[in-house]
C-alpha cells in the first residue's frame, strides 16, 4: 500500500483511481493500514479503497476535496475525543463513529462474545455460560478503560496534553473484581504529561469523575488492553495469546454485523444520496 506523505497527495490519488472505476462506485478513505483490513473485503477491491496513514492525513485530504467531489469520496474517522471538544463534526461525507472509535464501536455491537470464545477454554461449555463469561469481562474492563477515557476526555476538552502511553493496565484494577483505580491513574498521567499541567491529580481526577462512563468514553485501545489484562489475571490466558485481539475482533466482523453497525447505515445513506456504492 502507497505510503502518503500527506492528505494532499492521498486525495490525489483517490482523483486519480477513481477516474478508472465504473460510474456506479466511489473511493473509500480510511485511517490506516489496520481500517483496510476491517472494511477491505466488503469492497469492490483494494483499488476502491485508500488507507491515509493517520488522522490528520485524513482529515487534511478531506479538507481539499473540490466541489462535487463529495459524491465521489467517503471519508470514514474515528471520533476519538475531537466530537466533545468540538473540533469535528460529521458532513455529507464524512462518517464517524458511534464511540470513541472502531474498536469500541465493534465491541460495543456484542463481538467479545467471539474473543472470550477464542481463548477462555471452558466458554465452550454453553452459550449460557459464554453469555456470563462474556458478561463478565465487559464489565471488569469497562469499569477500567471508562475510567483512562474520562481522563483522556478531559485533557482533549482542557487541551492538557496528557500522556497515556505505555500504560500497564493490570496496574490499576484488582484481579477478579470491577474496579479502576482513578486516583492513581490520574497521578501517573499528571506526572508523565509532556508538558507542565496546571492542575493537581486530586483536581484531574474530580474532573474525570464528572464525566459519564460507559463504553461511549472508552477508547478502543484502552479497552482491548483492559480486556487482556482481565482475561490473563481473571482467566489465565496466557498473554502471548492476547496479542492477536485487535486481529480477532477485526476477523470476527461479518455480513451479519455490517447490518447492524450504524456507522455502516451512514455509509449506506451516503450511498443512497450519491448514488455511488463504496461497500458490497
Amino acid at each position: 500500500m502507497t505510503e502518503y506523505l500527506s492528505g494532499a497527495q492521498a486525495i490525489a490519488d483517490a482523483r486519480l483511481r477513481v477516474r478508472g472505476l465504473p460510474p456506479q462506485q466511489g473511493v473509500l478513505l480510511l485511517e490506516g493500514r489496520d481500517d483496510v483490513r476491517l472494511f477491505g473485503p466488503h469492497s469492490f477491491g483494494l483499488e476502491t479503497v485508500i488507507p491515509c496513514g493517520s488522522k490528520p492525513k485524513l482529515l487534511d485530504a478531506y479538507s481539499r476535496i473540490r466541489p462535487g467531489e463529495e459524491r465521489l469520496f467517503l471519508f470514514i474517522a474515528d471520533c476519538d475525543y475531537d466530537v466533545p471538544a468540538g473540533k469535528l463534526a460529521p458532513s455529507r461525507n464524512l462518517v464517524l463513529t458511534t464511540n470513541v472509535d472502531v474498536e469500541t464501536d465493534l465491541l460495543d455491537l456484542g463481538l467479545l462474545d467471539r474473543l472470550v470464545l477464542e481463548t477462555v477454554p471452558s466458554a465452550v461449555v454453553s452459550e449460557t455460560h459464554l453469555a456470563s463469561l462474556s458478561s463478565e469481562v465487559l464489565s471488569r474492563s469497562v469499569a477500567l478503560a471508562e475510567a483512562i477515557g474520562q481522563l483522556r476526555q478531559v485533557s482533549a476538552v482542557e487541551g492538557l496534553g496528557l500522556s497515556f502511553d505505555g500504560l500497564r493496565y493490570h496496574r490499576y484494577r484488582s484481579r477478579g473484581e470491577v474496579t479502576a483505580d482513578r486516583a492513581k491513574l490520574a497521578k501517573v498521567t499528571r506526572e508523565h504529561a509532556g508538558e507542565p499541567v496546571n492542575i493537581d491529580p486530586g483536581g484531574l481526577e474530580t474532573r474525570a469523575a464528572a464525566i459519564p462512563g460507559g463504553l461511549r468514553v472508552c477508547h478502543g485501545k484502552d479497552l482491548i488492553g483492559a480486556i487482556a489484562a482481565v482475561l490473563h489475571e481473571d482467566y489465565g490466558v496466557p498473554a502471548e495469546q492476547l496479542r492477536f485481539l485487535p486481529s480477532l475482533l477485526r476477523t470476527a466482523v461479518d455480513s451479519g454485523v455490517l447490518t447492524r453497525w450504524a456507522l455502516v447505515r451512514r455509509i449506506r445513506r451516503w450511498e443512497t444520496q450519491t448514488g455511488r456504492r463504496v461497500l458490497r
